[in-house]
């Protein structure tokens, strides 16, 4: 939103040692923090965080490292209070065959919609950029839901391939799409 900024950082002193923040005109508040349960991941808690990003309407999608539960790996949004599970490691990988075997680096433009990138195991493809449209838009959906929901959406070519995606030895790749419908 405007005025507002997302960021992660390390907390030395409290009961979380992470967190997920947004700051509004120098006024910071926890988004998600470390030990809080991760919803749709069988009790895992989220351990420590990743990519970040907001979009004008002040929804917040981030990725997490979880302990515990079903996925050691997410990608999720907050709209308002809501905590929303949008893919998770062990999930299927649509259009890619096999399952996410690790997730991060999301981004959140102003139409709601989600891309992030993620390494797929036992599929047509070592990895990815994905698109989940907005739970918002589904209020009825699960998680699950959302990513299934959105594989239908990339078999009709809504897939964000490679194009785009900077790949380099030591890092992951990376989405160059900050804002924009993703194509």
């Amino acid at each position: 939103a405007s005025g507002q900024v997302v960021f992660r950082a390390a907390i030395d002193a409290g009961t979380a040692s992470a967190g997920v923040f947004v700051d509004t005109n120098g006024t910071d508040a926890a988004v998600v923090l470390a030990g809080q349960t991760a919803p749709g991941t069988g009790g895992a808690t989220y351990a420590s965080f990743g990519g970040s990003d907001i979009n004008d309407a002040g929804d917040v999608v981030f990725s997490a490292t979880l302990t515990g539960g079903s996925a050691a790996t997410g990608v999720f949004v907050v709209e308002g209070t809501v905590v929303t599970p949008i893919a998770l490691e062990g999930d299927a990988a649509p259009l890619a065959g096999g399952t996410f075997s690790s997730l991060g680096l999301p981004t959140i433009n102003n139409e709601g919609e989600i891309a992030f990138v993620a390494d797929v195991s036992g599929g047509s493809a070592g990895f990815g950029v994905f698109k989940a449209i907005p739970p918002k838009q589904m209020p009825a959906l699960s998680g699950t839901a959302i990513a299934l929901l959105a594989a239908s959406l990339l078999a009709a070519g809504r897939l964000y391939t490679t194009r785009g995606v900077e790949r380099t030895r030591r890092a992951p790749p990376r989405a160059q799409s900050r804002g924009r419908a993703f194509p």
